[in-house]
C-alpha cells in the first residue's frame, strides 16, 4: 500500500537514535521507519540517500519509561506526521535529495532494527498496531488514548516502566506484510 498508520508503545535504556520499527520491501527503496526521534520515508538507499521526515520535539525522552508513538505516511514525501504520547509534532518537513512518492510494495514489519541490522532498539517493545490506510486524525486520538489508558502514560508525562510485555498486532496479515 501506498499509505500507513503504525503506532508503537516502546521504552528506550538508553538515549539515541533507535529504530523501533522498519516497514521495508525486499529492498533499500521505498521504505517506511520509525525511528526514536522521528517518522522517515525513505527512496533510494543507499544509491542516492533520498529520504523525508519529520522529527518529534519530544524525541529522546528520559530512558526506562513508556511512550506511545505513532507514525502516519501519506502519498507524497511531505506527506508525514509524528505524534509522541499523542502530541502531534509541530516540527518543520525536512527532505534530503529528492525524496520519490510511496508506490506499492509488499513491505515486511521489523521490530527494534532496520534492514541490514543496524540501530537496534535498546529497550522493550510493549505493542505495536499497523494499519495499511492513513488514519484521521481523530482515529490516532483514539488509537493514542487506547494505548495511554491501557499502559498508563501520562500525557506531557512519562511513566517508569518496571516489566517487559511483548504483545505485537499487524493489522496486515500474520507474514507481516501490510
Amino acid at each position: 500500500n501506498t499509505e500507513a498508520t503504525f503506532f508503537a508503545v516502546y521504552t528506550e535504556y538508553s538515549t539515541g537514535q533507535y529504530t523501533i520499527v522498519a516497514i521495508v520491501p525486499s529492498s533499500w527503496s521505498n521504505y517506511f521507519l520509525i525511528q526514536s526521534a522521528g517518522t522517515y520515508h525513505i527512496t533510494n538507499i543507499p544509491s542516492t540517500g533520498n529520504f523525508s521526515g519529520k522529527h518529534h520535539q519530544c524525541a529522546d525522552p528520559d530512558s526506562g519509561n513508556y511512550i506511545a508513538f505513532c507514525s502516519r505516511w501519506g502519498t507524497t514525501p511531505s506527506d508525514i506526521d509524528t505524534y509522541m504520547n499523542n502530541n502531534k509534532s509541530t516540527a518543520s518537513m525536512y527532505t534530503v535529495g529528492t525524496p520519490l512518492n510511496n508506490t506499492t510494495a509488499n513491505r515486511k514489519v521489523h521490530l527494534g532494527y532496520r534492514q541490514d541490522y543496524s540501530a537496534w532498539l535498546q529497550g522493550n517493545i510493549a505493542e505495536v498496531i499497523g494499519y495499511n490506510i492513513k488514519l484521521s486524525d481523530s482515529a490516532i486520538a483514539e488509537v493514542n488514548n487506547y494505548l495511554i489508558n491501557k499502559y498508563n502514560i501520562k500525557q506531557g508525562g512519562l511513566l517508569s516502566v518496571t516489566d517487559s510485555i511483548i504483545d505485537v498486532t499487524c493489522n496486515g496479515g500474520s507474514d507481516g506484510s501490510i
